[in-house]
């Protein structure tokens, strides 16, 4: 009876309130247009938008009336900024409650959930890649080995973790104890057994280990890895490339207090720098340069969202690689003006260097790059939680492509018996035969000689070809028209 008899007094209150709220909204604004006070700012502006005006009613039907006073109160509300910010500041710092994208965590930590950055939405799970996904992956990753394969290059797609799965100690109590099948676990058993296994590597391993012995591999309100992690990337990339293929590769030291040698840019190595908590990279012998075949100039109004080039005289491996700013963003020469000072730390074992930021690979460009700089290592970085978005760049070249690395070898010789087989051309140098509009041709014939696959060559440095299926009786030979190669190579497999 008591609660019966309560409930009208805090309605009355509660009306009394709002009432004195919608009046203080016009004597404020009264006094905005009398005395100039309060300020008539109200953010709004800052939100790049425009204030929703007072309705027009005789023109709006009636349903829309309370939408349209919603709108015009929430935006000519007085102290609408000082208001709104203090709402968000106490919502998320006091009460730890999510404001978009953004999910508050420990000791000032931000972490981000769905959209393109579901890294919390992957930690705990929720996110099934499916079949049909996973069988993408592996064909996308298996097709760009065998690619790089027949152009001469390596290939490692390098998947970067992120900041819950590395810090999950920071995570909110409702989270951090709900760990699931992330798409990483789930990508990582897909592609057990692949003859691709192997160039796909997941860095999550290292950087959980590292900040269980109480490194901070990332920034506290940014996504990105801090200057560490970023060196952490690097020298895990050349580790790899190292161990897999490369032992010539040398390491960039990471110092905690560089000596006078590295500050001065006199050897190489990397530290942070504690005034920005950038990573300053002392890479010798190294300068930025441009690339106009593969678009890559000095841009500096542009810069630094643009592709990179650093080379050196000397011998050494070239390197084509597509990332997103986790391998650009925590570098001291992330600024305007900042292309003059860019170092990578990637040791001296490479003497040119072309980094193209954000997207991802597609074919059309592989190309571009095999045709201008025939690289000896191709690299593709992304955060693992983009795992779900599903791949980039799987199209019919790379499906034929996957194909052929999985086939079994066949001899090319006059024993074979007449069926159907893959076929890959690989050219070096080919360029194209005199006359307008003559492009080079390849072309298979089967030991009768009957022609039984060809396929339009780009000019280049380094081109191949993945035909598909044929059919013919053994040994086939390969044969250029409209042009010539300095190596030309067929190979045939079931």
């Amino acid at each position: 009876m008591q609660a019966r008899g309560l409930r009208p007094a805090i309605d009355a209150a509660f009306m009394a309130f709002w009432m004195l709220i919608l009046a203080a909204i016009a004597i404020l604004r009264m006094s905005t247009a009398a005395w100039g006070w309060p300020s008539p700012v109200s953010g709004v502006a800052e939100e790049n938008r425009i204030p929703s005006p007072w309705p027009d009613f005789a023109r709006l039907p009636s349903a829309s009336w309370g939408r349209a006073i919603d709108a015009w109160l929430n935006d000519s509300f007085p102290f609408r900024k000082a208001v709104v910010g203090f709402y968000r500041h106490v919502r998320f710092h006091a009460l730890r409650c999510p404001f978009g994208d953004r999910v508050p965590g420990d000791s000032g930590t931000i972490f981000l959930r769905g959209g393109t950055w579901p890294e919390i939405d992957d930690y705990l799970g929720a996110i099934s890649l499916g079949d049909e996904m996973k069988d993408d992956w592996r064909t996308l990753i298996e097709g760009r080995t065998a690619w790089a394969e027949a152009h001469g290059a390596r290939y490692l797609e390098v998947v970067t973790p992120v900041k819950i799965q590395v810090h999950p100690e920071h995570a909110p109590w409702t989270v951090k104890r709900l760990p699931g099948q992330s798409s990483r676990k789930q990508l990582e058993a897909a592609m057990r057994g692949s003859f691709a296994e192997s160039n796909i590597v997941f860095l999550t391993g290292r950087f959980r280990a590292a900040a269980m012995e109480g490194q901070t591999l990332f920034y506290s309100e940014d996504h990105h890895v801090n200057a560490l992690g970023c060196w952490m990337v690097y020298d895990s990339m050349a580790e790899t490339l190292r161990r897999m293929w490369f032992p010539q590769l040398t390491k960039t030291p990471y110092f905690d207090n560089p000596p006078d040698s590295v500050a001065q840019g006199l050897a190489a190595g990397a530290f942070t720098d504690p005034a920005s908590q950038r990573l300053v990279v002392s890479a010798p012998g190294y300068s930025p340069r441009q690339y106009r075949e593969l678009d890559i100039v000095f841009d500096e109004r542009r810069y630094p969202s643009i592709p990179v080039r650093v080379r050196r005289k000397g011998d050494g491996l070239k390197l084509a690689m597509r990332h997103d700013s986790f391998l650009r963003f925590p570098l001291s020469s992330w600024r305007r003006g900042g292309y003059s000072s860019l170092a990578i730390p990637l040791g001296d074992g490479f003497n040119d260097i072309a980094m193209f930021i954000f997207k991802r690979f597609s074919t059309a460009e592989l190309d571009k790059i095999a045709g201008a700089m025939a690289p000896d290592v191709i690299v593709e970085q992304f955060p693992e939680c983009k795992i779900s978005l599903g791949t980039a760049g799987l199209d019919d070249t790379m499906r034929r492509a996957a194909a052929f690395g999985r086939a079994g070898t066949a001899p090319n010789t006059a024993d074979g018996r007449e069926g159907r087989y893959l076929a890959m051309a690989s050219f070096s140098k080919i360029v194209a035969g005199k006359g307008p509009g003559r492009s080079p041709l390849a072309v298979v014939l089967d030991a009768d000689g009957r022609q039984v696959a060809t396929a339009p060559v780009a000019p280049g440095l380094r081109r191949a070809i993945f035909f598909g299926e044929i059919a013919g009786r053994p040994p086939f030979k390969l044969r250029i028209s409209n042009g010539k190669a300095a190596r030309s190579r067929l190979e045939i497999r079931r």
